[in-house]
């Protein structure tokens, strides 16, 4: 008898959701990126449940065992560890909904901001912040207050008219419905695909996502390596850096390319091979670029495909040395590749182009001729 490796569940509740993150069932996987959502944005989804509006369905993928060491650590969260060898639900879309209601629900507190202000006005009927110390007998009580285990006490405290607000809120939160799309027996690269079909209206996952789950590993992850080197960057004063400008300057070095196709072809052994020779060369192309050509901040790049072709060549350059002659060349290719506003349009087949007619023929020793085209006005210049 075939089983059916899709299931809709149409009558989970929000409490279920809650308590299979509490206790490690439920997890996010490290390809994702922020986490939860600001508080404004939390009262408008804790506003649509109360007021019985559809949040949207979730996605969940159950996984095997094999990546059991996928998920995304959260220390704020203070979630536990799941156990080595269980099965694994990922939320792969939902998982900012879900994490907002939990962080309110238990009075979490991620970074500087705190959601045990998020409050319930039982007067309003309305989800406010409020940054004053509860008491009983408020009105306006803590949202985690009204989940928490003191929530009888709360509750006594109220007249009658409040008490029924009060009892109205929690059996809402209590039995409102969610609607969960789950699979079961897949393989990370079809649990990402499904996710992206079904979420094509929405806020796709972008390719830096995808390439960091494609290639994770026990002994690799990509996004670590670039968070570890962004906040080298930060602390020297260049600023945040973009995850695809990274992404294109491995590429360029791995496949000699940077579309998205080659982007995706791009393997955990490539990446785990190359990354500490990458990571320098990029180091070193951002110092040439601040100490020679004025970008003091990623900022005052005029196109970060700069930075990635830069980081190219100090990746193949011997001794990771300019010589006069090319350094005259390189700021060459630079303004003219500035103003002439050369990476405005198909900028990863520009950058293929210029990797192979420019930086290939310059590292080779051969004569290298720079005719970018320059419409340049008066007018452009003030615009730009």
């Amino acid at each position: 008898m075939l089983t059916s490796k899709i299931k809709v569940l149409n009558e989970e509740k929000i409490a279920n959701i809650i308590l299979d993150l509490e206790r490690g069932k439920l997890k996010i996987p490290r390809f994702q990126r922020q986490f939860v959502w600001e508080r404004s944005k939390i009262i408008k989804l804790l506003d649509s449940i109360y007021q019985e509006f559809p949040i949207g369905s979730f996605f969940i993928w159950e996984a095997d065992r094999q990546y059991s060491k996928f998920f995304k650590d959260i220390a704020e969260l203070e979630l536990p560890k799941p156990q080595k060898y269980s099965m694994l639900d990922f939320i792969l879309d939902g998982q900012q909904r879900v994490t907002s209601l939990y962080v309110v629900m238990k009075g979490k507190k991620v970074g500087n901001i705190d959601y045990k202000q998020i409050c319930f006005d039982i007067q309003l009927e309305k989800f406010v912040i409020r940054r004053r110390k509860f008491k009983l007998g408020d009105s306006i009580i803590p949202v985690y207050e009204m989940f928490g285990d003191d929530h009888l006490s709360i509750f006594a405290s109220l007249d009658s008219e409040k008490q029924k607000v009060f009892n109205k809120c929690v059996n809402t939160f209590t039995n409102y419905p969610l609607s969960i799309i789950k699979v079961t027996e897949k393989e990370l690269s079809d649990a990402i695909e499904i996710f992206e079909r079904i979420n094509q209206g929405g806020k796709r996952l972008g390719i830096f996502d995808l390439v960091v789950a494609s290639t994770w590993g026990d002994d690799f992850d990509l996004r670590q390596k670039y968070e570890e080197l962004e906040g080298f960057l930060i602390e020297k004063g260049f600023g945040r850096i973009t995850p695809e400008v990274v992404l294109h300057a491995a590429s360029l070095i791995i496949k000699n390319y940077c579309r998205k196709q080659y982007l995706l072809q791009l393997t955990r052994d490539d990446l785990k091979d190359t990354w500490p020779d990458i990571e320098d060369a990029f180091k070193l192309a951002v110092d040439y670029l601040s100490a020679n050509l004025g970008v003091k901040i990623y900022d005052f790049a005029p196109y970060p495909a700069m930075i990635s072709l830069l980081t190219y060549l100090f990746y193949k350059i011997k001794g990771h040395s300019i010589n006069s002659k090319n350094a005259e060349l390189v700021h060459q290719w630079f303004w003219q590749s500035a103003l002439g506003e050369r990476y405005t349009r198909s900028r990863e087949t520009t950058m293929e182009e210029d990797r192979k007619k420019f930086f290939d023929k310059l590292l080779a020793g051969e004569e290298v001729r720079i005719k970018y085209p320059i419409d340049l006005s008066i007018e452009r210049l003030k615009k730009s």
